[in-house]
């Protein structure tokens, strides 16, 4: 049976950049997080840029611009990254209280 030419695919040119977070989480938060990484290991997914993401945007002279509901209207910077190699470790801070560090690539 004839199946015809083979198929190219376009290659891709990403350079992920390797980013190290760490995080400080409640045993709720930890539970989610542990749930999601064990679903999304292998795959991507947005994640809030940590940079420059969450920043209150200003008019010229650097007045607050607000929505018509009146909430501060803020960059919304996103990442599209994968979970690095190395499963993510929490610390025990004390008081349900833990510091979460793991490593992602932004793609």
């Amino acid at each position: 049976m004839e199946r015809g030419p083979p198929k190219n695919r376009i290659g891709t040119s990403i350079d992920p950049k390797p980013i190290s977070l760490a995080l400080r989480i409640n045993v709720e938060q930890w539970n989610a997080f542990d749930t999601f990484w064990a679903a999304n290991k292998a795959l991507p997914f947005w994640f809030l840029d940590q940079t420059r993401g969450d920043v209150q945007l200003t008019t010229d002279d650097g007045s607050p611009i607000y929505t018509a509901d009146g909430a501060p209207l803020k960059n919304t910077d996103w990442w599209l990254c994968m979970f690095g190699d190395a499963r993510p470790a929490a610390n025990n801070l004390g008081a349900a209280q833990y510091s979460l560090s793991f490593n992602l690539a932004v793609l």
